[in-house]
């Protein structure tokens, strides 16, 4: 299993897969040519990646949605997020937080979200092996996805100071030291090893 990391404006977006892909976050309202541009050069096409997670719905990590929609990549919406949406297109119509004009609003109109178990089964059909867990310790809406050994945990406090966070930060760490991992790839800095 490849794990390939695209960052932008000190956000991850990491792809996750093989012959077929997963992508966990999209960046901002302006990462969506800085993700075109490395999937040209990683020599993966758009068609390969079949579905974007989106950890939580701020504007470091769900602008480029739309877009990537746009071009043929589903948006897997977890049953906790997509009441969150509305936060992140509100966000960017102020025009202080978008002076380009670059973000295009992800259009909640016809989205289906998943259930945690629904999602798997679709990763699964795309031959990853992976778990989407509700882990809510930064936001309300926040997911981490496990592939192997390896979780990708969006905001999520870190793991040595999940205690000074409080009992929820410390029942996500749970539930992801369960699902026996041993990397952790988070948002925003270089992955690390649990140790």
């Amino acid at each position: 299993m490849r794990i390939l990391s695209i960052e932008h404006k000190h956000a991850n977006v990491y792809l996750i897969g093989e012959q077929q892909y997963v992508m966990y976050d999209c960046g901002w309202q302006d990462s969506f040519s800085v993700i075109r541009s490395a999937l040209k050069a990683y020599d993966i096409q758009f068609e390969q990646v079949r579905g974007v997670l989106v950890s939580h719905f701020h504007p470091d990590h769900g602008g480029s949605l739309e877009l990537l929609r746009q071009h043929g990549i589903k948006p897997l919406v977890m049953e906790q997020q997509l009441a969150h949406i509305d936060w992140l297109n509100g966000f960017f119509q102020q025009k202080k937080n978008d002076p380009n004009g670059d973000y295009v609003p992800f259009d909640t109109a016809g989205c289906v979200p998943l259930s945690l178990g629904a999602a798997n089964v679709m990763l699964a059909e795309w031959g990853i092996d992976g778990q989407v867990l509700y882990t809510p310790g930064h936001s309300a809406d926040s997911i981490s996805l496990v592939v192997g050994d390896a979780a990708f945990v969006g905001d999520l406090p870190a793991f040595e100071v999940a205690e000074g966070y409080g009992e929820s930060v410390v029942a996500c760490w749970l539930d992801l030291l369960a699902c026996d991992i041993r990397l952790v790839y988070p948002a925003h800095g270089p992955c690390y090893e649990i140790g």
